[in-house]
């Protein structure tokens, strides 16, 4: 894979999850000064964390990542991907209606481009980790 469609994939993940990585703060932060929660604010509280740490993974993606790193970006794009399955899962039928409703591509670019992204590395980072065999 050439560093330019790397780093051009990357980016492009980037730049629209920048945008609902700040809404996620915006979220943490509202939904812990009003602790406790009830289950829809302990959903998307989850759903908050879960995407920030996707956006980590995101950014990691930029640097080397080699052995015990490959692992940790491998967990942290997955919880991203998580966070995504997370608030489709939660509000069912509703959201899928409403992805499939969106005119605008930007809107569909926003939320799914990213995960879409994050899931390509997954496999290829999946790919790369050494197997081992299982004793018996």
């Amino acid at each position: 894979m050439s560093k330019l469609f790397y780093y051009g994939t990357v980016v492009s993940a980037l730049v629209p999850s920048t945008y609902l990585f700040i809404i996620s703060l915006f979220i943490v932060f509202s939904l812990v000064e009003s602790f406790p929660l009830n289950l829809q604010g302990s959903v998307l509280l989850t759903q908050s964390l879960l995407g920030l740490f996707g956006y980590f993974g995101l950014l990691m993606l930029l640097i080397e990542n080699t052995g015990e790193r490959r692992k940790m970006v491998l967990i942290f794009l997955a919880m991203g991907v998580a966070s995504f399955l997370v608030s489709i899962g939660f509000s069912g039928q509703k959201a899928l209606n409403w992805l499939a409703s969106m005119k605008e591509p930007g809107e569909l670019f926003v939320l799914v481009w990213p995960v879409s992204i994050s899931i390509f590395y997954i496999v290829r980072i999946a790919k790369r980790l050494p197997t081992y065999p299982i004793n018996e």
